[in-house]
């Protein structure tokens, strides 16, 4: 099983590179791979990441609060299951 999560990590990096970054979607990805790795340390590195390059604290990252964002929401959801491990 080990293994197979670090392919996926890989994998997941490969395809942030070939894309120019990481989404949303890769870095919650990302994130959840790692807590099922329980290296959940890691894991709370990347979800940091991923919120504080949305700038949430700015007027541009309000806006992404202010309507639905299932991705958004998806990752500030297993970044607060992340912290509560």
């Amino acid at each position: 099983m080990q293994s197979n999560l670090d392919e996926i990590i890989n994998q997941l990096n490969q395809l942030s590179e070939r894309v120019g970054g990481y989404t949303l979607k890769t870095y919650n990805l990302l994130g959840c791979t790692l807590m099922m790795k329980n290296d959940c340390d890691r894991a709370i590195k990347i979800f940091e990441n991923a919120v504080n390059e949305l700038k949430l604290d700015s007027e541009e990252g309000q806006a992404k609060l202010a309507g639905p964002n299932p991705d958004l929401a998806c990752l500030i959801f297993n970044y607060i299951k992340c912290l509560a491990i």
